[in-house]
C-alpha cells in the first residue's frame, strides 16, 4: 500500500498447488529474486523450466543458472539501485526478446535436469565404479 503497486502487483501467498504455481509462472513478466542468498534458488529454477525470464542477484546459486543477458538479467547483490536498473531493463525489453529470454532459460533447465540427464550421470557414475 505504502508503495502505491496495489494495481501493479497481486500478492498471492503461499501456493501448494503445482498447476496453479505453473499459472502464476505463466501470468508473470519476469521472476524478481532480490535475495543474498540460496542455497539451491528452486524458484529460479521453476521459473526457468516455465520459460519465464529471471531478474535476480548475482549469488552463486543464481549465476550457475544464468548468464546475464541470456536467460535473465543479474544484479549486484545488496544494491535497490542495481534491482532496479535491471528491472527497468527487462521490462524495456520486447515481448519477443522476453519470450527468446525464456525459452533459452527453459532449454538450460531441461538439459541440465531433466530426468533423462540425471538418469545419464548415474548411469555414468555407476560405469565409472565398476
Amino acid at each position: 500500500k505504502d508503495l502505491d503497486v496495489n494495481n501493479q502487483t497481486h500478492f498471492v501467498g503461499r501456493c501448494d498447488d503445482k498447476k496453479k504455481l505453473v499459472g502464476y509462472y505463466n501470468l508473470a513478466v519476469c521472476l524478481a529474486m532480490p535475495s543474498d542468498y540460496e542455497s539451491f534458488s528452486l524458484v529460479v529454477a521453476e521459473a526457468l523450466a516455465c520459460g519465464l525470464p529471471v531478474v535476480a542477484s548475482d549469488i552463486d546459486a543464481v549465476i550457475s543458472r544464468i548468464t546475464n543477458g541470456r536467460e535473465g538479467l543479474l544484479f549486484k547483490k545488496g544494491s535497490a539501485e542495481s534491482f532496479a536498473v535491471a528491472l527497468k531493463n527487462i521490462l524495456a525489453l520486447s515481448e519477443e526478446e522476453k519470450k527468446d529470454m525464456g525459452l533459452r532459460g527453459r532449454e538450460e533447465i531441461q538439459s541440465k535436469y531433466s530426468w533423462e540427464h540425471h538418469v545419464a550421470k548415474l548411469n555414468n557414475l555407476y560405469q565409472s565404479v565398476v
